[in-house]
């Protein structure tokens, strides 16, 4: 068949074969997609259960409407050939995912949980699968999981009982359906399915425990030697309790699968939704090691305001800290640390020290320090003695991220200026005794936060693409220039790091909130060998990844936004082991001559401060300083105004774990409003409709989705508009007259009307919007790595440029925030950004509809949140009030 055309669908490629028929991917002529064609064996054709059969899938699918469901585009027949052109789903089935060992419960219940609602779904149209299994869970290579396959499903219809009960072994046992006696696949049947009874949705719950007890354990829960021995385990026999079979199952998803797999019906759940429901509070609901980590957290958070008493208990601390995992979830927690190492300061020199990096053979260490007045971030290097540090860069500029050339000669770093057209960077190499500097790469697109040398000194690794060329990992030849790409995602790629052989790179992929390690595999000429390796999956955020001098294993900072540990993890994959508690770690380096290990621990407070601007109705000035508003000894981030400015909504770690707050506009009387687990919150906006909804992201199923919560507090739920959404949201606003929900994913800016389910694409790239006074929407595209400012209608209508252009240099640097501007205050688009994640930068104001920037503010903006008042007056923003950090020494570390 491949190579034919039926009706207007180009055969390209067989996917795979079932009993009902053989699956090919196809292209559709019309419309140019990609589509699955299933086709009805022709030799079954003139079978008229069969092809009622087949016809009955296209109908029941079609009824349907759920992103966890296989979209059903088209039926025919042509030429004597049944079809079904179907939704093509790129990626594996489940029964190819499922690892031996069985899948992490993390891993599990984000398949888990949509699965439910998907069947709940087609529970409510009055279908029943009955062939839910491994093999029909489809894993979209963007992780969304997909139910297929519904040729069994039962409408109204009733199966005859069957008197004789005969199986015949196939791959996958599959039952005969010859007389459509027995349907299904046998050992995920439940009984009454197995024994020809009449079935209903209760049998989807006994097949639904069935494929989650083999996710969470690796193993089936019914299993014999031959197929009858299986039908007699299902009938007669009651697997191991899940969480008896996996030690790291929670106790109560073991109970929930035990209750799906009962024989009786009446015993088992009862609807499908209620099991989804239980799901999402056993996600939510910590255990035991997720309990601990909440502990570790708080004590550590106390003791971030300890720090005179810290070298009297430091050892007592760590090793109190240490027993639990912290800010992590029970499914991702890492394994106890071999040792817990107390760390001694090295530099408690005043403003920040950060990005270490230790000499080839450990003696010394390059830093940056934003000096004495910390006005201004230049590269020292320092002995490990009590002699001070040696300065070696002193240009007005910011210097970063130093790394050593292999002959300790050199240190090559990352030079940024900010001018009228924005930030200015190239990579310089500087003498490390000191000297005369040289510009190895000119290029504005040099990521400050990527940058290494090759083992063998020939070669630097950098986020440095050429003009024209979209964002990735690149290399250049220290001799002649020449360079090549390595790495190329729709995220950012960066932090990278060769492995002491050189032939491997490890580095970091992801979005501002959610960051992951991989590692890439280089061959002789220094290109890429395959695809990247994913090595973590918890959706949280993962940094400075460093090579033990085995090159076997990987240490790197993991946590959430204002805390975190340190981990380690085996290159091939693997549990993530803690090695020592630092609150908030930022940079690290590992010198695996001397078994040292460098930190920068950070000592920064954020608060929420807030300006008056000019009462001329033009808002291009304060009128007085800028004075705090809501502040603590924690990180207190992103205010958000109610429509009336009556209220403040905000992020807070004060009590511990991120959550949302609720204070009034002087910023007394606060409020908790959210107690959840685990992850990071940012409130994006009120929702207009009554202002008693605040929009909020959060990421504590590992992926950055859209919720509100009342302002009275409660449970959190899904932004209806964006429940379907299975990307990651960036950004989110309702719009003000309240007729859409604008927002960004990976895959470009969107708008969501608020009475409709079709998303209307307006711009590519990603990027944060913000309204215009105009009523037309800012759009930061990110084509080729460069943003471009356009004004579109939000009703349709051609984009106009504005004129202006910036660039996203990575996910916690350079990440403008915007804020809503309203009709009746100035006609402009605030932005704040800030140049590192320990410093600040100025706020900015844009004119519309193409004006010049004007400033705001002083270089004091942090960049983590911005808001307007509904009057144009007030502007609320967040600001270090103090930021610092300092270097901690390992010694000892193996």
């Amino acid at each position: 068949m491949v190579g034919r055309t039926i009706s207007h669908y180009e055969i390209l490629a067989a996917l795979g074969e079932g009993g009902m028929g053989v699956v090919y991917k196809a292209r559709d002529l019309r419309l140019g997609r990609s589509v699955a064609l299933k086709m009805l064996h022709p030799a079954r054709s003139a079978d008229p259960e069969r092809k009622r059969r087949f016809v009955q899938e296209a109908k029941a699918v079609s009824a349907l409407n759920h992103p966890n469901i296989v979209t059903i585009y088209d039926i025919g027949s042509e030429a004597g050939v049944d079809f079904i052109v179907m939704e093509h789903v790129v990626g594996k089935p489940l029964s190819q995912v499922i690892p031996q060992s069985g899948m992490r419960v993390t891993d599990a219940l984000a398949v888990a949980i949509p699965i439910a609602d998907a069947l709940a779904r087609a529970h409510n149209a009055g279908i029943v699968h009955r062939d839910l299994k491994p093999a029909n869970l489809m894993l979209g290579t963007d992780g969304v999981p997909k139910l297929l396959d519904f040729g069994l499903a039962k409408l109204v219809e009733r199966v005859a009982p069957a008197d004789d009960v005969s199986v015949v072994a196939t791959g996958e046992m599959t039952a005969p359906i010859e007389d459509g006696l027995i349907l299904g696949t046998l050992s995920y049947m439940s009984p009454e399915q197995a024994e020809g009874r009449d079935v209903d949705a209760r049998s989807d719950i006994f097949s639904f425990g069935a494929v989650l007890y083999e996710m969470v354990t690796g193993q089936p829960a019914f299993r014999g030697e031959s197929p009858l021995s299986t039908l007699a385990a299902i009938l007669h026999a009651d697997p191991r309790p899940a969480d008896e079979v996996a030690p790291g199952v929670p106790r109560q998803l073991g109970r929930l699968i035990t209750r799906c797999l009962r024989k009786d019906p009446a015993k088992r759940w009862q609807s499908i939704a209620d099991v989804r429901t239980s799901l999402e509070e056993i996600k939510q609901d910590s255990d035991s090691v997720e309990a601990g980590a909440s502990a570790a957290t708080r004590q550590s958070l106390l003791q971030k305001h300890a720090n005179v008493l810290w070298a009297v208990v430091a050892s007592a601390a760590v090793i109190g800290i240490g027993a639990a995992a912290v800010w992590i979830r029970s499914t991702s927690a890492p394994e106890p640390a071999a040792e817990m190492l107390p760390p001694v300061p090295i530099t408690t020199y005043a403003g920040s020290e950060s990005s270490p990096s230790f000499s080839p053979d450990g003696s010394q260490f390059a830093f940056v320090w934003d000096g004495e007045r910390q006005d201004n971030r230049d590269i020292y290097i320092k002995r490990f003695d009590s002699n001070p540090p040696l300065r070696l860069t002193r240009d007005s500029a910011e210097d970063d991220h130093p790394v050593w050339s292999p002959d300790g000669g050199s240190i090559a770093f990352v030079r940024r200026r900010l001018d009228v057209t924005g930030w200015k960077s190239e990579v310089v190499v500087v003498p490390s005794l000191g000297g005369p500097e040289h510009v190895l790469i000119d290029d504005d697109r040099v990521d400050s936060g990527t940058l290494d040398w090759s083992p063998d000194g020939k070669w630097l690794i950098c986020g440095c693409p050429p003009a024209g060329e979209p964002e990735g990992l690149w290399v250049r030849s220290v001799e002649n220039g020449e360079h090549h790409r390595l790495t190329l995602s729709k995220e950012f790629d960066r932090e990278a790091r060769f492995s002491p052989d050189g032939r491997s790179l490890a580095f970091v992929r992801g979005l501002s909130n959610s960051t992951d390690l991989y590692v890439l595999n280089l061959d002789a000429s220094m290109r890429a060998s395959g695809d990247p390796r994913r090595l973590t999956t918890d959706g949280l955020r993962h940094h400075s990844p460093q090579w033990l001098g085995n090159g076997r294993e990987l240490v790197f900072t993991m946590g959430v936004f204002g805390a975190g540990y340190i981990g380690r993890i085996a290159a091939a994959g693997g549990r993530v082991r803690r090695v020592t508690t630092i609150d908030a770690p930022g940079g690290i380096a590992v010198s695996p001559r001397s078994n040292r290990l460098l930190i920068s621990r950070s000592t920064s407070d954020l608060d929420i401060y807030r300006v008056e601007l000019s009462p001329d109705g033009v808002g291009q000035t304060p009128a007085q300083s800028p004075v705090p508003v809501i502040a603590s000894s924690q990180y207190d981030t992103d205010p958000v105004y109610s429509p009336n400015g009556e209220k403040i909504a905000f992020a807070s770690l004060r009590s511990g774990e991120w959550q949302i707050w609720l204070c009034d506009k002087d910023g007394t009387n606060s409020i908790q409003l959210t107690r959840l687990k685990g992850g990071e919150v940012h409130p994006t906006s009120w929702r207009p409709a009554d202002g008693r909804q605040i929009g909020f992201l959060h990421n504590g199923d590992g992926t950055m989705r859209a919720y509100m919560v009342a302002v009275g507090g409660g449970i959190p739920e899904r932004v209806p508009e964006l429940a379907s959404v299975a990307s990651p949201v960036e950004s989110f606003w309702w719009s003000p007259n309240g007729s859409w929900v604008v927002y960004t994913t990976p895959d470009g800016v969107w708008k969501m009307p608020t009475k409709g389910d079709t998303p209307v694409k307006l711009g590519v790239g990603g990027g944060l919007p913000a309204f215009s006074g105009g009523g037309v929407l800012a759009i930061v595209g990110q084509e080729s790595g460069v943003g471009t400012w356009h004004n579109v209608p939000l009703d349709g209508g051609a984009s106009q440029p504005t004129g202006l252009t910036t660039r996203r240099t990575h996910p916690d640097s350079g990440d403008f925030r915007t804020s809503i501007s309203r009709a009746d205050g100035p006609q402009g688009l605030y932005v704040a950004g800030n140049p590192t994640p320990t410093s600040a930068g100025p706020i900015l104001l844009l004119r519309w509809p193409n004006g010049p920037f004007s400033r705001i503010t002083g270089a004091d903006a942090s960049g983590y949140g911005l808001s307007l008042s509904p009057n144009g007056r007030t502007l609320l923003y967040t600001r270090f009030a103090s930021a610092g950090a300092d270097l901690v020494l390992v010694e000892n570390f193996k």
